[in-house]
């Protein structure tokens, strides 16, 4: 539904994954647990025991207060906030109260990862093989304190799980390898395993395509192509070679 109502169709319902491109890429990873099912969804939450209230409106915690829970958008677009009015709707289906909070300055919050929002809600441009702007974005904070203490060598943050400290050490050695090769793809599969199934961001849509205006006098500019922190956005295009003819 959020496809078809945000996304006019055009993007791919799946979990938070690299692009299918990579050569890395395992399918299983876009599709785990991606599917719409309420049914399944309120039995796990029942195993958890999660029970309802009186009145079988929404669930409750262990200390009995309803389950709720506060989404954060830091982007301030009319997307996210469509987003969160359907996410609310859904999500109250299986007894989960999701209050949704949308305003840029949650994003400076996000970025300074200072452990202040309990959900958020990031973006991904999409990894593939090579990023030639910068590292890919396993350890940028999420406002979850984690990526403060890593870098603070434990002074400040929150102690991530062992699961994400053994990740990390992984992508400290697959960014020594050469992109492509054996090694390369068997370490990169081990770390995208265990973050499927961590379920540390959970996806919704992916590979959604972003239109760019071009004035019919702007020549050499490409038609389609990858556009994300892999490409660096545009300088993959080379644009000190696109130029004006009138």
């Amino acid at each position: 539904a959020i496809n078809d109502v945000v996304f006019f169709g055009l993007s791919n319902p799946g979990q938070y994954a690299p692009l299918p491109a990579s050569s890395f890429y395992k399918e299983e990873w876009g599709a785990y647990y991606a599917d719409y099912d309420v049914k399944r969804a309120n039995i796990r939450l029942d195993v958890m025991g999660l029970k309802w209230d009186s009145e079988h409106v929404y669930r409750l915690r262990p200390d009995g207060e309803t389950l709720e829970i506060l989404l954060e958008s830091g982007h301030g677009s009319e997307q996210e906030a469509t987003m969160g009015e359907m996410l609310t709707e859904q999500w109250k289906k299986i007894g989960v109260k999701l209050a949704v909070r949308t305003e840029k300055a949650t994003h400076e919050r996000i970025i300074g990862d200072e452990c202040e929002l309990f959900t958020t809600v990031p973006r991904s441009r999409g990894w593939v093989d090579v990023a030639i702007a910068s590292l890919e974005p396993y350890f940028w904070g999420l406002g979850e304190g984690w990526n403060k203490w890593l870098t603070t060598d434990g002074k400040e943050g929150v102690e991530p799980p062992a699961e994400w400290k053994e990740v990390k050490k992984w992508v400290d050695e697959v960014t020594k390898l050469c992109p492509g090769t054996e090694e390369w793809i068997s370490l990169k599969q081990k770390i995208w395993d265990v973050r499927t199934e961590q379920l540390w961001i959970i996806g919704i849509v992916g590979q959604a395509p972003l239109f760019h205006l071009v004035k019919n006098y702007v020549r050499n500019v490409a038609e389609e192509g990858l556009f994300g922190w892999s490409t660096a956005m545009d300088i993959a295009y080379r644009p000190q070679q696109w130029f004006i003819k009138k």
